[in-house]
């Protein structure tokens, strides 16, 4: 269902996510966001993530860290949420990694994480 550009950004940015897990030293916050977001279904889970994606997808989402765009995660992780949702969408279905990459995205959101340009 999903194109071979998708599914490969899907990949490494699930990657990506599973790497910063290693060196996310003193995310308190992050960490109890991620476990609140573990009490919802696959189904609310993608109507929040929905509701953050219609906050970026036409915007210039990026992270707090002032480097160039072109090696910001954000646009990755943005353009992977839609992806997953889009497939969310048309089968009912939530792979844990997806659901995985939902749950970081949420949790980007709510700590202030992206911000718009």
């Amino acid at each position: 269902m999903m194109n071979p550009d998708e599914v490969r950004n899907i990949s490494t940015v699930y990657r990506r996510l599973l790497e910063g897990e290693t060196t996310r030293d003193g995310w308190a916050r992050f960490d109890t966001s991620m476990q609140h977001l573990t009490s919802l279904t696959d189904d609310e889970l993608a109507t929040e993530a929905a509701i953050a994606y219609c906050h970026h997808f036409d915007k210039n989402p990026r992270c707090q860290v002032a480097h160039p765009g072109t090696q910001c995660f954000v646009p990755s992780l943005i353009e992977a949420v839609n992806s997953i949702l889009e497939l969310h969408r048309k089968t009912g279905d939530l792979h844990f990694k997806n659901r995985y990459i939902l749950e970081c995205y949420l949790s980007f959101e709510h700590e202030g994480f992206i911000v718009i340009d």
